[in-house]
This record gives structure tokens, C-alpha cells and sequence, in this order.
């Protein structure tokens, strides 16, 4: 076991005496009722004295004076005098019968330790070395320390055993061959390759490496690709013109991209360089006819120039649905209600359908106008009159009237007239009877005057009766 193995070993703990009583001694007295005699208070024999004593304790009938009856947990060894002392002490709380009373007791014991070869105090270890080559990789390494010899501090030097890690030291470095091993064309560092002399494994052995190294590749043109079509013609039908290329070249080691300017060519021969306006289509063979012909005047290049050329072209035109004659409108009809004035009429046209006459049969669009049309009517009873014997008056009457294609309730009030000749407005009273033959007579008449209409005026009139 080495010196720092020793630093961490446990320190052993080693009781003397305890539970037995050899090396026990009392150092109080505490009765457990709280009520008995002073620790200290004690006779000739050691028992606690009688006269103060109170009732046995049940747990000590029948025992010996001093009984013990049960003993505490020992604390930890300690109380050292010195980090390396071996000696120290501990202590425990027993449960005793005295005097006929239970009472707790402290007892004390000496207890040992193992100190021998613990570090009590030390540096930190030095630098590693005692190395035997540059790829070894076990060594020494020292320090002052503090050790405890047979329960005396000692000052020593420990050596331990140390280690470090050589795998992969560069020892001697080769010479590099030739450069590559590029990611690109412009790439300008690259790898070489060398033997060099490495650790491995604590041996120092040979080992092929990859070097960095470098090339100038500044302005080496690596691609010249056509950006475009040939351009820059004079005319439609000049055939020498102009290219932008793009050219890729090495610049600070990375590929750029710059434009530039070839020359190149092309062949018009045949090419229209500009296509006439078409005249008009014509020359159908009727009204429903789609195809016709145009004639329109061409630029077509000839040897890099320019010559007028006449063509004549196909052309159409889209007669579907052309009229060519409109029939006669039929009568309007086929409204929603007698209120809705948009109708539809019946006609037969001429009509173009594929480039040739066909008869259909269409529906137009047709209008009436309904505003104010009576649908129904309710007539109220004339009133209104001023007098009882006036004939002119007025009357109401509500009902569906059309008003902008659309039935609505409308009350409208009208002139009437009535015959009041002949109503008695107000009867009069009868006078007294009269106009006897002679005194025996018993039929005469009476008269009164009523209130009676008469050209719708109230006109007195008389009337006699018989009484």
C-alpha cells in the first residue's frame, strides 16, 4: 500500500473495558423519580441514605444494591490529545438500581484508535519525471508530509508512482512530400505526406501523417461557359454578333465568377425577321362561312438582308350563334302573376351553327305595363254626408292594386250619392181633432207639421190625419 493509500485508510476504533466495569467510574448520580436524595448525599455503605428514601422501585425489588439494569449506547471514541494520540475516551448513560431507586448513571471507558502511518498534514505532490524517454509514460513523483509514527508526528518525504499520457507525441517531425490531396481547382491548400516519429503505446515508433502545404492557383481559368445566346446583331437578319461568357478563375484560392465577351454567329437564311399585318379575311362562300383568306407582306432575311415578300394566309372567323335573319316576335307572355310586367315572346330566327344556316327557335324578352291595375276590390257603405238629407257623399274602397311589377293593399276613397226625397227628418206632433161634421159626429181629422227631405234639403210639410 502506498503512502497516499495510507492518507485515506479508516482510523480504527478499539473500546477497553466497556460493559465490564473494570475501568468504569461513576460521575453522577441522577434518581430517575426526580424525588430522591442528591447525588451526592450518600451513607457509609454507598447506598443512598434510608431516611430519605422514598417507596422501592417496583424494577428493584428483589435486586442487588447497585444493580444494573440496562446500559446506554457508547458515544465515539474521541477526546484525542494530539492527531496521532491512539488513546482517547468514551462515555455511556446506564440504568441503575440504588438504594431501592432507578437511577441513570454516567460511566466512562479509555478506548484506542489506529493512527500509525496516517498523513496528518501534506503539500502538494510535484511536477512527474524520472521519465526513462520522451514516449515513457510511468514516472515518480514527491512531497513533504506529516506522518503519524507510533503515536508521534514524523516529517517525511512520500514518493508515489506517477503516470502521463505520451500516445500520439510528436517525437521527430519528417520531411513532407509532394503537395495534394486539393478540395477543388482553386483550392491552394493541400497535404503532404511525411514519416514521422511518434508515441504510441509508451514506444516511440514510425508513422506516415498528412502536412498541410500550399500552391498559387491565382488566375488559373478553370471553366469559359456561354451565359446567354449569341446577341448584339445590327439587325434581325445580321448574322455576326456577340456572347457574354461566364468564365470561372481562381481568385485568393476560391473559384469566381467573371463575364466576358466572345464573338459568334448565327444563320437567318429563311428567317422572317417580320410578319406583315393580315388584311382582312374575306372571300367566304356565305354568311355562315368560317374560312377565308388574307394577304399580309413579310420581312424574310436573305444572305444577312432584309426582302419584302407578299403571303397569303388562311383566316377564319367564328359565325356560331350569327343571326342571320330575325323572325317575327310572337305575343308576350308567361308572366309570374297578373302584377309582373317582364314576359318572354316566341320567334323563329335564321341562325349560323358549324358554318351553315339553321332555324331555332328563341325566346325574347317581352314587357306590359300593370301600374295601377286593379286586382280585387272591397266597396265600404257611402257616408261622409253633411246633413241628414243630403244625397252626395263618400265611399271607400280597399284592394290589390299593381305597382312596379309588384300586388300591394291600397285604400282609395270615391264620390257617392244617395235619394233622401221623402225621409222624415223630424215627425211633428198631432193637434187637436177636429173638423166634425156636427156635434154628433165622432170622425174629424188632426194636422201636424214634420221635418221631410226634398231635393236634399229638410222642408216643413204638413200632414192631416184622421181622428
Amino acid at each position: 500500500m502506498n503512502r497516499t493509500a495510507l492518507v485515506l485508510a479508516a482510523i480504527a476504533l478499539v473500546c477497553s473495558g466497556c460493559g465490564d466495569g473494570s475501568n468504569s467510574g461513576q460521575i453522577g448520580v441522577t434518581p430517575s423519580n426526580n424525588g430522591g436524595a442528591d447525588a451526592g448525599d450518600t451513607g457509609a455503605d454507598g447506598g443512598v441514605d434510608g431516611s430519605d428514601a422514598g417507596p422501592v422501585d417496583p424494577r428493584c425489588e428483589g435486586l442487588e444494591d447497585p444493580t444494573t439494569l440496562s446500559e446506554g449506547q457508547p458515544t465515539e471514541c474521541g477526546g484525542f490529545q494530539t492527531p496521532c494520540a491512539r488513546k482517547g475516551e468514551l462515555s455511556r448513560v446506564d440504568q441503575v438500581c440504588r438504594g431501592g431507586q432507578v437511577i441513570e448513571e454516567e460511566v466512562t471507558a479509555t478506548c484506542e484508535r489506529v493512527t500509525e502511518g496516517v498523513v496528518v498534514e501534506g503539500d502538494e505532490f510535484g511536477v512527474c519525471d524520472g521519465f526513462e524517454d520522451a514516449c515513457d509514460t510511468t514516472g515518480t513523483q514527491t512531497r513533504p508530509v506529516t506522518v503519524c509514527r507510533q503515536g508521534q508526528p514524523v516529517d517525511e518525504i512520500e514518493e508515489a508512482v506517477c503516470e502521463r499520457d505520451t500516445d500520439g507525441l510528436l517525437v521527430e517531425e519528417g520531411t513532407t512530400g509532394e503537395c495534394g490531396g486539393f478540395d477543388d481547382d482553386c483550392d491552394e491548400s493541400g497535404l503532404g505526406e511525411r514519416l514521422d516519429q511518434v508515441c504510441r503505446g509508451g514506444v516511440q515508433v514510425q508513422e506516415a501523417t498528412q502536412a498541410p502545404c500550399e500552391r498559387d492557383t491565382d488566375g488559373v481559368e478553370v471553366a469559359r461557359t456561354p451565359s446567354g445566346e449569341c446577341g448584339g446583331f445590327e439587325s434581325d437578319c445580321d448574322e455576326n454578333g456577340s456572347v457574354e461568357v461566364a468564365v470561372s478563375v481562381c481568385r485568393d484560392g476560391a473559384l469566381s465568377e467573371e463575364m466576358a465577351t466572345d464573338a459568334c454567329e448565327r444563320d437567318t437564311d429563311g428567317v422572317v425577321a417580320q410578319v406583315g399585318e393580315a388584311g382582312q379575311c374575306e372571300a367566304f362562300d356565305d354568311a355562315c362561312d368560317q374560312t377565308g383568306r388574307a394577304a399580309r407582306i413579310d420581312t424574310i432575311c436573305m444572305d444577312g438582308a432584309g426582302v419584302e415578300v407578299e403571303v397569303a394566309e388562311d383566316c377564319s372567323r367564328d359565325t356560331d350563334g350569327v343571326v342571320v335573319e330575325v323572325g317575327p316576335l310572337g305575343e308576350c307572355s308567361g308572366f309570374d302573376d297578373p302584377c309582373d310586367e317582364g314576359g318572354t315572346a316566341p320567334r323563329t330566327d335564321r341562325v349560323c351553327s358549324d358554318g351553315a344556316e339553321v332555324t331555332v327557335s328563341v325566346t325574347q324578352d317581352c314587357e306590359r305595363d300593370t301600374d295601377g291595375v286593379v286586382l280585387d276590390e272591397v266597396v265600404g257603405d257611402c257616408g261622409g254626408f253633411e246633413t241628414a238629407c243630403s244625397e252626395d257623399g263618400t265611399r271607400s274602397l280597399t284592394g290589390g292594386v299593381c305597382r312596379d311589377g309588384q300586388a300591394q293593399t291600397e285604400t282609395r276613397t270615391e264620390d257617392c250619392s244617395r235619394d233622401t226625397d221623402g225621409n222624415v227628418v223630424e215627425q211633428g206632433a198631432f193637434g187637436a181633432c177636429e173638423g166634425f161634421g156636427d156635434a154628433c159626429d165622432e170622425s174629424g181629422t188632426q194636422r201636424r207639421t214634420d221635418l221631410v227631405c226634398a231635393d236634399g234639403q229638410e222642408t216643413p210639410s204638413e200632414v192631416v190625419g184622421e181622428c
